[in-house]
């Protein structure tokens, strides 16, 4: 793919070539036990300013299933993200060459299913080298590893084969400053009669701090129902942040300061439609 951009006051034309390799296999040990995994090497061969680098991602872990209402999985994924030409237009001049952020996760999941109802449990660790980050002149790479760690409980009831409540919550922590929420979670229901398909959600994010700013707790709720005149032309409606208190994000008041402020989301209306043809 060729193409001309600035950055900063450079005019490059830009040329990269992608080339990918991947393994892959499943072997399944017994009825209860299938092991994963692949690898896959990305090649990026670029011409400017970009610089050329080779990543390796890869994948391993196990599924168990010991009986018809438990099931566990484990793996762990070690995987890259590239610098996008995004963050290289506006890296930091004094370290304008952006390293791959690298991402090392590992993840334990439990499933019980009883009757009408699935319960789950999830347990993840996560460590991020060369994060990259926003400073007031620009990205830059963290020199240091940043790791957090998350624990997700899931409930689901099934009222029938088009209606379900979905309950989840979800707690974390971060080795740097708390700058979002670290706990939450959701309710859900979704469900349909003859025509119509309908949802209705309330979804929680807890309160905190960040450079004396107090950020308050959340309750973005919304609702939305689709009517289907035939199978491809439907209507929709959905009200969102009801309550008019969702989750509010934090920005820069002037570029370069350390003011920070808090952007409200409004109470919105949408309708429409969809035809298929």
């Amino acid at each position: 793919m060729n193409q001309t951009r600035n950055v900063g006051n450079y005019n490059a034309f830009d040329e990269e070539t992608t080339s990918s390799i991947l393994f892959q296999d499943n072997y399944k040990l017994n009825d209860t036990l299938i092991l994963v995994a692949n690898a896959k090497l990305d090649s990026y061969d670029r011409n400017a300013y970009l610089q050329d680098s080779t990543e390796t991602l890869l994948r391993v872990g196990a599924i168990y299933t010991p009986t018809e209402n438990w099931g566990f999985k484990s793996f762990y994924t070690q995987t890259a993200l590239p610098p996008s030409f995004y963050n290289v237009d506006y890296a930091d001049r004094t370290k304008p060459n952006l390293k791959s952020q690298q991402y090392y996760i590992y993840t334990l999941e439990a499933v019980y299913t009883e009757g009408d109802s699935k319960f789950g449990i999830n347990y993840n660790h996560v460590d991020m080298d060369n994060f990259l980050y926003l400073t007031p002149v620009g990205f830059i790479n963290i020199d240091r590893t940043i790791t957090t760690n998350g624990l997700i409980f899931d409930y689901e009831y099934s009222f029938s084969n088009r209606d379900k409540i979905k309950l989840n919550y979800y707690t974390s922590n971060l080795s740097e400053t708390v700058n979002n929420s670290t706990k939450g979670g959701f309710i859900k229901f979704m469900g349909g009669y003859q025509k119509f398909d309908y949802f209705t959600s309330v979804i929680y994010r807890n309160g905190y701090e960040y450079l004396n700013l107090d950020i308050p707790n959340s309750f973005d709720m919304s609702l939305g129902a689709t009517y289907h005149v035939t199978k491809d032309l439907s209507y929709s409606i959905k009200a969102s942040n009801i309550l008019d208190k969702s989750t509010k994000s934090l920005y820069l008041e002037n570029f370069g300061k350390t003011n920070f402020a808090l952007d409200d989301n409004d109470r919105s209306v949408t309708l429409s439609f969809r035809w298929v043809f």
